[in-house]
């Protein structure tokens, strides 16, 4: 038998119900596999485990306004375990909280970069694509950041980079149209994690849909490379750009639209990814090639299509997706499929599991 121990935050961060939610749901297989877990809010409520897994979240206030108090909790929560896993619940693949390697035995991450190696440089605001935007906007004498302090990832070294490793990113999760109302739930009132175990409705991508493309997403972010590529992509749709919508609505028009679009946020993968499966749209995203992630949902040319990061090509493409639609619309099939499979399918917890065992004998 495998005792986990979870320490979170009180708070259920959307992320943290990411990590929460599948082993939640799929409890009674783990159990059967021998593997126990237990979620805990307080340090001194966790007693000896095999494997405590440790949510940044837990300290999230703390980088700030007290880090003493962090080292000492991972020198404590090392004591009370055989293996101790930083799991980390940040949005990007390149945000590494470096000063916490010497504490622990595995770094996790929702997803991460395939070349581990570009861990080994400096990047702008901690993230691969924003590193990218940053050389653009400076190449052209056009960074204006004076707004903003200067943020860079901090290097690691290369006998830290074995411990970085993949678990599973925040797609298990439920993301129906009440998605929104049963996480306020989870949060507000239960404040535990709310289990939706009936089956979202999906929607075929043969249904009859008016709106060639879906363009609908916030673009105001506080720094200048994480906001560029939305605000870059207004500028050469604005005439087909929505305003903010309720989600009633937005998930009325996603039904409604043969494409959605769906640029980077706060890190390469949104929910918005997992709403237009759900709802049968295709899926056109800036290039993941450089991701790695589990489940894997970004096959190219598979179950999305793809741009550059440059954007140089973005027009041409969606123009070539709208007139050969009835070729491309098998991407947004397949797409769903490989969706539903990790997330309703017949094997959806065998999957699930086998991916927990696999991490579990890597530590």
């Amino acid at each position: 038998m495998i005792n986990i121990t979870i320490l979170t935050s009180k708070n259920l961060y959307q992320n943290t119900i990411g990590v929460l939610y599948p082993l939640i749901k799929w409890k009674k297989k783990l159990n059967n596999e021998k593997i126990q877990f237990k979620i805990k809010y307080e340090i001194n409520d966790i007693n000896n485990s095999d494997v405590i897994i440790l949510d940044s979240k837990f300290h999230r206030n703390f980088w700030i306004t007290d880090s003493k108090k962090i080292y000492d909790d991972l020198i404590l929560l090392k004591k009370r375990c055989n293996k101790l896993v930083y799991c980390d619940t940040a949005d990007s693949s390149g945000w590494i909280q470096s000063e916490v390697f010497k504490y622990v035995d595995k770094y996790w991450k929702f997803q991460i970069l395939k070349d581990k190696e570009l861990y080994l440089k400096k990047t702008y605001d901690r993230r691969f694509f924003t590193d990218y935007y940053y050389k653009i906007l400076k190449k052209k004498n056009n960074l204006d950041t004076s707004y903003e302090s200067e943020d860079w990832s901090t290097a690691i070294t290369k006998e830290d980079l074995n411990k970085i490793e993949v678990f599973w990113n925040t797609s298990l999760v439920d993301y129906s149209i009440k998605s929104h109302f049963l996480s306020l739930i989870s949060k507000k009132y239960l404040k535990k994690v709310y289990i939706n175990n009936s089956k979202p409705r999906i929607y075929s991508p043969s249904n009859l849909r008016k709106n060639n493309i879906l363009f609908n997403f916030n673009s105001k972010y506080s720094r200048k490379c994480i906001g560029f590529q939305r605000q870059e992509l207004e500028k050469i749709f604005i005439f087909e750009k929505n305003d903010r919508i309720g989600r009633i609505k937005y998930f009325k028009k996603l039904r409604d639209s043969k494409i959605c679009l769906s640029p980077f946020g706060w890190g390469e993968i949104t929910f918005r990814d997992f709403e237009c499966f759900l709802n049968g749209s295709i899926l056109l995203k800036p290039n993941m090639d450089h991701l790695d992630t589990w489940p894997n949902l970004y096959k190219k040319n598979k179950t999305y299509v793809d741009f550059d990061w440059g954007l140089k090509d973005v027009e041409e493409i969606l123009d070539k997706v709208i007139k050969n639609y009835d070729k491309y619309i098998n991407l947004a099939f397949t797409g769903q499929a490989n969706y539903h499979m990790y997330l309703h399918g017949d094997y959806a917890e065998f999957l699930f599991v086998s991916r927990l065992k696999k991490i579990i004998e890597n530590l």
